[in-house]
């Protein structure tokens, strides 16, 4: 009876002190989560010298490069991308393109040539901007032509390409989004 007694002790001590740790265990990881969440707050800064371009985006984002991509493709995306197959069916991405334009073409006549192939996507407003001291102009559109799923397409162009900066209206993240945008540079 003394030796079940002397384990029961032991086993009590024994989780009291396993408890004990993991509560402590626990805290610092809550801890650290709250030290992350305003490491979240940092940029970090990507370059692409190839096609010319570079933008700051949050450090707890991810980007995706296309290497193979002829037009410099690039999808910075928050954690919360949901995808069916290839496409994202829901969540925060920004997707950054440098195409390589005419030497004749302005982004007046470019965008008017894209305005021609794609007769099936509603433009629901459209407004000239200044982008870090380039002119721009900034579209909100039907996503895949409907016009109840906004997104938002900039573009502006450079003496050899036009950029198209892309994502969806998402009120969620708009303080995210509007710095990645107005953190994007032609170099």
């Amino acid at each position: 009876m003394k030796k079940v007694l002397l384990i029961a002790a032991f086993l009590i001590v024994g989780l009291t002190a396993s408890a004990i740790l993991t509560n402590a265990a626990f805290q610092a990881s809550e801890e650290s989560k709250s030290a992350d969440n305003s490491a979240t707050n940092s940029l970090k800064e990507y370059s692409n010298p190839e096609f010319g371009y570079k933008f700051q985006y949050p450090s707890d984002w991810s980007i995706y490069v296309s290497q193979a991509s002829p037009v410099g493709h690039v999808k910075i995306s928050s954690s919360n991308l949901n995808f069916k197959g290839d496409k994202v069916t829901s969540g925060t991405f920004v997707e950054v393109y440098a195409m390589a334009k005419q030497d004749s073409a302005t982004l007046d006549s470019w965008l008017s040539e894209l305005d021609q192939k794609n007769t099936d996507i509603p433009i629901l407003s459209e407004e000239a901007i200044d982008l870090n001291g380039l002119s721009a102009v900034k579209r909100v559109v039907g996503t895949l032509g409907d016009a109840n799923v906004p997104s938002f397409d900039i573009y502006l162009e450079s003496e050899n390409r036009i950029y198209e900066i892309a994502g969806p209206q998402d009120i969620a993240v708009q303080n995210e989004l509007e710095g990645i945008i107005n953190s994007f540079q032609i170099q």
